[in-house]
């Protein structure tokens, strides 16, 4: 063979070697280039997914605070339409209830304050308040403009309290809708803050509490030198209009590009968001895509050795890949789940009900003052809910996994004593086997009910003083009868004789049954006067309509109005509370009274029924007057706190909107509607209650 062929089959075996590299390393190229857009697009679905977890459990933590500030608000205004004097009575009960609140800084509330219609601080929860002008404050100024629901303040310097706050402000209205005050609750704004922070599970997370026009009220990374100067940017206030949603952008204050999810707070002009830095989150995928192309080349190297090696290399990486990122993705969820407000939990839920538990976060040592230890064994949290509430926790999660969703309060035994909490639960999946994958969280609701409670103790009482002349006519009955029955049969026993003397036990025993009537009157009203232990019962709608009537027929008879009823037997039991639905039923009975003033007496006339619903789910209770109906704006703002057509010294406007939040705690609906022959319906619609079942594990 000569040079020359020796250097034309090198050179042609040269060529043919670097064909054969030029192949597989496009195709491994092409791989490498596949599998990191997967990656990546991987990496970005699950950043979003935890945003938008992240999002959620950050309303959730709000929803407490924003409930106890539409109550306070409730209650000042209560103080502002009174019309009591200083120092009187019913005065000082809902001044100490609100001074407490902000003493002890719950809920974050450093304040609350009632603002006169010139503009000046008439009264405040802040000891020694001085009587400043406000009326350049925006919370003042946008009510008193005719700004419609609550209106929430940039951070500022309180002039009264000195300290940083968010001065969420709601108009005060008279009866007939002039100006008359603005209500102020004061949150702290740091507070919020810290609180946003403890959300921060992993490096890059940025929690906002955005206005509606983009002004940032509370921010997980700032301190109080920035509150009140921040804003969120042209992206954030894209999401106006969409109350949940999440997308990947260009963070406003940073300049990177950031995953972002977003959830409007129903009622209220806020939003929440929820941020993680992109470069951070997409690390572990940048990290497997170099580690791609290393293996590549190191591939390529090897072929002569073994072009399978590759494959087999590609495959085991694949497969530690989607190990990591199983592995990141649970403890990044475990991580979340742990700070949130309360105690997230993880389970599989059988076709029976019955759960098994998998994850119990660290928080519900916080929630129970229980050590962490005592939760770790199966049925360890089931043993220290209360024993009435053990039957209706498997209906709970029935319902559950029928529905999807769901949502029950109860109570435990804590380490110092009984503790509500509420129980807010979801399926995620389903499995193979029939079962469905659960995610909930258990939150501490003790001091929202407590104040729930008082609001609707003072409500009842206000109606019991509403109905003393009712009272009155109730026992004048009984006791005309008892003087009667006294005379004559002290004139019997004087004539001694048998025919008298028996008549006489007869005119006793009359005596007797009168004041056994009297005192059911009576009790009953104690009854009603007391405070309602809550939690949820089987209720016969028969004897709530029974113990509202007890309640009220007095006052209803004393205003010449007949109640005719039509309750078919064996009506099937509804979930609620006893005095919870007298309450309800004695406040649409005064409405329905008030309403017939001008009716002529023979058409005084109202009428109660109930059905079940034709899927059987529920029973539809009907009562309707036969007043003058009213007006569409009236329909409209019925179940507003405050709002009322009764003149004033007539009537809290409260009665309608307790009943919308208890039969709507219930888990029911309640409407008002014009009745086409005249007069009006208010229609309740409550669930059958739960049938009993036996206890679930923890």
């Amino acid at each position: 063979m000569t040079a020359a062929a020796s250097r034309h089959r090198r050179g042609r075996a040269y060529a043919l070697l670097l064909a054969g590299l030029l192949v597989p390393a496009a195709f491994g190229f092409l791989l490498v280039r596949g599998e990191t857009a997967r990656l990546r697009q991987a990496a970005e679905a699950e950043s979003l997914r935890l945003v938008s977890a992240g999002a959620q459990a950050a309303t959730h933590g709000l929803r407490q605070t924003l409930d106890a500030v539409t109550l306070l608000h409730s209650l000042t205004a209560s103080l502002a339409l009174s019309h009591t004097e200083a120092g009187a009575p019913e005065r000082r009960v809902i001044e100490g209830m609100l001074t407490e609140v902000a003493r002890r800084e719950r809920f974050g509330i450093l304040q609350v304050a009632l603002i006169g219609t010139d503009g000046r601080l008439a009264w405040s929860t802040t000891p020694g308040f001085t009587p400043v002008d406000l009326s350049d404050r925006e919370h003042f100024r946008a009510q008193l403009e005719g700004a419609r629901g609550v209106f929430v303040s940039a951070p500022l310097i309180g002039r009264a309290s000195g300290r940083w706050s968010l001065n969420i402000s709601s108009a005060i209205r008279e009866a007939d809708g002039s100006f008359a005050g603005v209500s102020v609750v004061s949150v702290d704004p740091i507070l919020l803050s810290a609180s946003l922070g403890e959300l921060q599970f992993a490096a890059g997370v940025t929690v906002n509490l955005l206005r509606e026009d983009g002004v940032i009220l509370a921010r997980s990374r700032e301190t109080d030198q920035r509150l009140g100067a921040l804003r969120g940017g042209p992206d954030l206030l894209r999401i106006r209009g969409q109350p949940v949603g999440q997308m990947i952008t260009i963070g406003p204050l940073s300049g990177r590009e950031i995953f972002l999810a977003w959830r409007q707070l129903a009622g209220w002009p806020l939003a929440v968001t929820f941020a993680v830095d992109a470069e951070a989150a997409m690390q572990d995928s940048a990290r497997h895509a170099k580690d791609l192309h290393v293996l590549l080349l190191l591939g390529l190297c090897a072929l002569a050795v073994g072009g399978m090696l590759l494959v087999e290399l590609r495959a085991r990486l694949a497969a530690r890949a989607a190990m990591e990122a199983a592995e990141a993705s649970r403890a990044e969820t475990s991580r979340l789940l742990n700070a949130l407000p309360g105690a997230a939990y993880r389970g599989h839920l059988s076709t029976g009900g019955e759960v098994t538990r998998l994850h119990l976060s660290p928080a519900i040592a916080r929630i129970t003052g229980w050590p962490v230890e005592r939760f770790a064994a199966a049925g360890s949290y089931g043993a220290i809910i209360e024993a009435e509430f053990r039957p209706e926790r498997r209906g709970f999660f029935l319902q559950v996994r029928e529905a999807g969703h769901g949502s029950m309060e109860y109570r435990i035994h804590g380490a110092e004593g009984p503790i509500w909490v509420r129980d807010d639960c979801r399926v995620v999946s389903t499995l193979e086997d029939g079962r469905v994958e659960v995610v909930g969280l258990i939150t501490d609701i003790t001091a929202e009910r407590q104040l729930k409670a008082q609001a609707l103790s003072a409500a009842r009482l206000a109606t019991l003083g509403e109905m003393a002349a009712g009272v009155a006519h109730e026992l004048n009955q009984p006791c005309a009868a008892i003087t009667l029955a006294a005379d004559l049969a002290a004139l019997e026993l004087g004539r001694g004789d048998a025919a008298h003397l028996a008549s006489a036990g007869r005119r006793l025993d009359e005596i007797a049954r009168q004041a056994l009537r009297m005192r059911s009157v009576i009790d009953h009203f104690r009854l009603f006067a007391r405070v309602d232990p809550g939690g949820e019962t089987a209720v016969d709608w028969a004897e709530a309509v029974a113990g509202a009537l007890s309640i009220a027929g007095g006052t209803m008879a004393a205003s010449d109005v007949r109640i005719e009823t039509d309750l078919p037997p064996g009506l099937p039991p509804v979930r609620g509370s006893l005095v919870g639905l007298e309450q309800v039923l004695v406040n649409l009975l005064i409405n329905a009274r008030d309403a017939m003033e001008e009716v002529p007496g023979e058409e005084r006339l109202v009428r109660i029924s109930a059905a079940v619903k034709p899927d059987g789910a529920a029973v539809v209770l009907r009562l309707r007057d036969h007043g003058m109906g009213l007006p569409r704006a009236a329909l409209e703002r019925s179940f507003e706190p405050f709002f009322t057509t009764k003149p004033v010294g007539k009537g809290t406007g409260l009665g309608l909107s307790i009943a919308h939040g208890t039969i709507t705690g219930f888990g029911g609906t309640i409407t008002l509607r014009n009745h086409p022959e005249g007069g009006a319906v208010a229609e309740i619609h409550l669930p059958l209650a739960r049938a009993p079942a036996g206890i679930l594990p923890g």
